[in-house]
């Protein structure tokens, strides 16, 4: 898909949405960002899509992975792709990578693509899609776009 509602198509993430409360279904959905929004849809294969949440991509503060696991230590959250030089030892020492090496005390352990972003009421709000692919590719198309448009964007990547 090059257009959607007539706006250049940026690029889409694939994934299982985690409904943020009980008015969104657990469904598959596709992220799909354009020059001016990020939605999330819901394909209904007959050619149409739903569209479940639709964000100003002004709103949109980024895309990473996001990671989750639970062990005998407690509950710990972050994000998968840290920044700088955090990243090339995530790999070794993050929660995923010691949930690998010591599954014996971990309960779970989930990665989510997580897209963060400004509510209307101010506060940072995330929406979470499981079994999805990679967002780097989706995460560097919004940054170079923000940074192109002159929108206040910091880059996760820096």
């Amino acid at each position: 898909m090059t257009l959607y509602r007539d706006e250049p198509v940026l690029g889409t993430l694939a994934g299982r949405l985690v409904p943020p409360d009980n008015r969104y279904p657990d469904c598959r959905c596709e992220l799909l960002l354009t020059e001016l929004r990020l939605y999330v849809l819901e394909d209904n294969y007959d050619g149409t899509y739903t569209e479940h949440i639709t964000l100003p991509i002004e709103s949109v503060l980024r895309i990473d992975r996001w990671s989750q696991v639970i062990s005998d230590s407690g509950i710990e959250s972050v994000a998968v792709e840290p920044r700088g030089w955090q990243r090339f030892w995530y790999r070794f020492a993050g929660p995923i990578a010691v949930a690998r090496r010591n599954p014996e005390r971990v309960r779970s352990a989930n990665e989510y693509a997580r897209v963060l972003y400004r509510a209307q009421d101010g506060r940072e709000t995330s929406i979470y899609l499981s079994e999805a692919g990679n967002p780097h590719s989706l995460a560097q198309k919004l940054e170079k776009y923000r940074v192109r448009a002159g929108l206040d964007y910091q880059s996760p990547f820096a």
